[in-house]
């Protein structure tokens, strides 16, 4: 059948059920690889080098005892996926690829390696917010076309800190937030605040980290989370806790929530009066779509861009909170609330300027053919 011209790697955002029967229409050759190990040029000498410095942190933390250990785990984890041997050729023209940052990582190295086209499709229901490593050295080094949102996920990085990649920034695309774009209603206009004392208030956390902690600005111990949350329902006792579809440790739950719950997010939509965050996630990005008033509680998690802090305060009602000592909540989000609120996050972010309500594989479609033309 000849070489497979469309690799697709992991998916995040898109319904391969849909996806592949419309490649499969436009007579492409498909290929579902695995990771194959990468080929890295000095790899003993390289593992050599960052096994040393892991060493001397160690001895910096009184920690020396635990080197052995380390460096046998590091070691082992390294050389399972690296190999000094030059790469094998990637048997496709093309990568199609949700996010860069895990499993699809070496996939997109083994291709651009090769000198072949990877498409990284962004997820999340926004572009451009975060100015976080994660999304420039992670999702951006080896895309050369990213299937972004909004039009701030091209102009972030003009002003970002950390959102730059080893190579040149790919081209970006792009697309409209599927779900963002069915809740959006614009001539709604923004719901005031009501007083959280009486009000049916949502509070939506992300998930506890488990094993899985990541940084620099998405860190925080589990205890630690856990503690501000307690700290929150002292204030606010009456409102739902509604725990994360992807928590990785369920037994995890403030012990003062009189409410908790894992429904899905819309089943709130309608009958929650106010929604709380202090986490920037899909889950907000979603309810901003929406006219339901959203109280942000800004406890330091997470790095957005100052854009999009600027359009997310117009947005939301936002209080800078001191996760250790959150006194007065109530009275701290009555006098943030007052003023008219307005939504400019949504088109930013989340819908391209061309408008029209495209779907977003269609614009993938096009930009895998455009590649091959």
């Amino acid at each position: 059948f000849g070489q497979p011209r469309v690799a697709l790697g992991k998916p995040s955002s898109l319904d391969l059920n849909r996806l592949v029967p419309a490649l499969l229409k436009r007579r492409l050759r498909l290929a579902f690889p695995e990771p194959a190990p990468l080929a890295v040029p000095g790899l003993h000498d390289q593992l050599d080098t960052l096994l040393g410095h892991v060493e001397g942190i160690l001895a910096v933390l009184e920690l020396e005892r635990l080197a052995a250990g380390v460096r046998e785990i590091l070691g082992r984890h390294v050389r399972a996926r690296a190999v000094e041997r030059p790469p094998l050729p990637a048997p496709w023209d093309v990568l199609v690829s949700g996010s860069l940052v895990f499993s699809n990582r070496p996939l997109a190295a083994r291709s651009r390696a090769a000198g072949l086209p990877v498409v990284g499709i962004s997820h999340g229901e926004a572009e451009g917010v975060l100015d976080e490593p994660l999304f420039g050295y992670g999702e951006r080094s080896y895309a050369t076309h990213l299937l972004g949102y909004g039009p701030a996920g091209r102009t972030l990085p003009e002003n970002a800190t950390y959102v730059r990649s080893l190579y040149e920034l790919p081209e970006y695309v792009e697309s409209d937030a599927d779900t963002v774009r069915r809740l959006r209603r614009p001539d709604a206009g923004v719901e005031a605040t009501p007083p959280l004392d009486g009000a049916r208030a949502v509070y939506v956390p992300t998930s506890f980290s488990g094993p899985s902690r990541y940084g620099p600005f998405r860190d925080v111990p589990d205890a630690l989370y856990l503690g501000w949350q307690e700290a929150l329902f002292r204030e606010l006792p009456d409102a739902v806790w509604k725990g994360h579809p992807k928590e990785h440790n369920r037994a995890l739950t403030p012990t003062n929530a009189a409410h908790t719950s894992r429904r899905p997010l819309p089943e709130y939509l309608e009958t929650a009066d106010v929604f709380i965050f202090d986490y920037v996630s899909t889950a907000l990005v979603t309810v901003m779509a929406t006219s339901k008033p959203v109280v942000f509680l800004d406890i330091g998690l997470r790095n957005p861009g100052p854009e999009a802090m600027r359009l997310l305060k117009r947005r939301c009602t936002y209080v800078a909170v001191d996760p250790t000592a959150p006194l007065n909540l109530r009275e701290q989000v009555a006098a943030a609330s007052a003023g008219n609120r307005d939504n400019a996050f949504t088109a930013a972010h989340s819908l391209a300027t061309s408008g029209g309500g495209r779907d977003r594989q269609d614009v993938l479609l096009e930009t895998i053919e455009r590649i091959l033309a």
